[in-house]
């Protein structure tokens, strides 16, 4: 967590696969992670999850074949409550922007943000 005086906010750490990377898969991943997270910063998405679904993903997530069998918890839409999706709606002159996204069970074949 950051410090009470201090305006960096929090920090994400990003771990690969507990398996042994080649060079090539190593730098592959690097390049996504750095992709990745100028993205979210770029978009100002909103990620943030209640920590009982985090649990529940962790629970589902550890069951055999989970990736295509299981459907795990991801906002609905992770533009709400960011600044983006503020800016945007002030120049289109709508009032109101949702603070947090809803959260609903997806699977991987029918993930969509709408």
């Amino acid at each position: 967590s950051p410090s009470l005086y201090s305006d960096i906010g929090w920090r994400v750490e990003f771990r690969p696969m507990e398996i042994q990377m080649t060079d090539f898969e190593n730098a592959a991943f690097t390049v996504f992670i750095i992709l990745l997270s100028r993205t979210i910063l770029h978009f100002d998405l909103n990620l943030y999850m209640p920590i009982s679904m985090v649990d529940e993903n962790m629970e589902r997530a550890h069951q055999r074949d989970a990736v295509n069998r299981q459907r795990f918890y991801f906002p609905a839409n992770p533009l709400l409550g960011s600044k983006c999706l503020e800016r945007e709606l002030e120049k289109n002159s709508h009032n109101g922007v949702a603070s947090t996204p809803e959260h609903r069970p997806v699977s991987v074949d029918t993930f969509e943000w709408k």
